[in-house]
């Protein structure tokens, strides 16, 4: 019995069967390589044995076994291979299992059929040695490529944002450091508390506004104040001194609208001083406007927009009255 269970192991490594005359055949299946979708490792090819109860026919190889292994005739052998199967069924009859090392365990139910429950697969001889082969799934290999390509881009987003963030502090800094040099050199623009989209002259040279009304009638009006119902300081008539100086437009009256203005006060400060030394210059019609927190120095009054223009073309060629300007009141 025991060199019958191990022919048959044999029978099957050699051939891929065995045949049992009168029991049954035992038939060696190879299985190709099985991919674990879980865990993405691919075993090596297996070999599974199944029994299939009709093969009962002598086909001589377990004899010619029995015949090379244990050097027996044709006829022993044959008397032997009959003689241990006759023991094998009689003892499956009788309820035992028979366990064949390597193929599995032989029985019968209760129904009086065999039955053969077939050992764990062993690996196949082609690939004896060799164990399971980790591979990742495809899909599983695009979904972590996905992932850090995703990874890098948000990574790069950021460093972007970092980096126009640190553009954008850099340029305020610039501006806020341009503005603070520009404030700190630069002159104080008179008649700042006018609405400056209503007095261009308050920050513009006098040789602009000339140059750029060489047409009186394009000319617009540049400020308006109120008119005050009198000058606040006049000059009396003894004080003025008639001194030799260039001829300026001629002037109406201290009532025209369109005001020469040829320095600029803050409001409280004593303007006769100023208007003394204009009306020394030949400027005699000097007279102060008061409004807007300053105190304006006049030197001319016009009716028309026109008339103070060619007005100031003379008084700002003048040295102290080179930043003159006009005022509307």
């Amino acid at each position: 019995m025991d060199k019958l269970c191990s022919y048959v192991s044999g029978l099957l490594r050699d051939y891929g069967y065995a045949v049992v005359p009168g029991v049954g055949g035992f038939v060696a299946n190879e299985c190709p390589p099985r991919v674990d979708h879980f865990t993405g490792k691919v075993a090596v090819p297996v070999v599974e044995v199944t029994f299939n109860k009709d093969m009962t026919v002598n086909d001589g190889l377990l004899m010619q076994k029995y015949m090379t292994e244990a050097h027996l005739s044709y006829a022993a052998a044959k008397k032997v291979v009959e003689r241990d199967a006759a023991r094998l069924m009689q003892r499956l009859d009788a309820g035992e299992q028979i366990v064949i090392d390597g193929v599995g365990t032989l029985s019968k139910d209760l129904r009086g059929e065999r039955r053969f429950t077939a050992a764990p697969p062993a690996a196949s001889l082609a690939v004896w040695g060799l164990g399971e082969v980790a591979m990742p799934l495809l899909a599983d290999l695009k979904k972590q490529a996905a992932a850090e390509e995703k990874a890098a881009h948000r990574q790069e987003t950021i460093a972007m944002r970092k980096k126009t963030l640190w553009n954008y502090v850099q340029y305020a800094a610039a501006c806020i450091a341009a503005i603070i040099v520009y404030l700190s050199f630069s002159e104080p623009i008179d008649n700042y508390g006018l609405n400056r989209y209503d007095n261009y002259a308050s920050i513009v040279p006098a040789n602009v506004i000339m140059a750029a009304t060489e047409q009186p009638a394009a000319v617009e009006v540049i400020a308006e104040t109120p008119a005050p119902a009198t000058p606040t300081v006049l000059p009396e008539q003894s004080q003025i001194k008639e001194v030799p100086a260039p001829a300026p437009a001629e002037v109406r009256s201290v009532e025209g609208r369109y005001c020469i203005i040829v320095a600029s006060l803050a409001k409280g400060t004593d303007a006769s001083s100023t208007i003394e030394m204009f009306v020394k210059q030949g400027f005699t019609k000097t007279f102060a406007i008061e409004g807007a927190g300053r105190t304006r120095i006049s030197v001319a009054a016009f009716d028309t927009m026109d008339e103070a223009v060619d007005a100031l073309r003379e008084i700002a060629a003048t040295a102290s009255c080179k930043d003159a300007w006009i005022l509307k009141r």
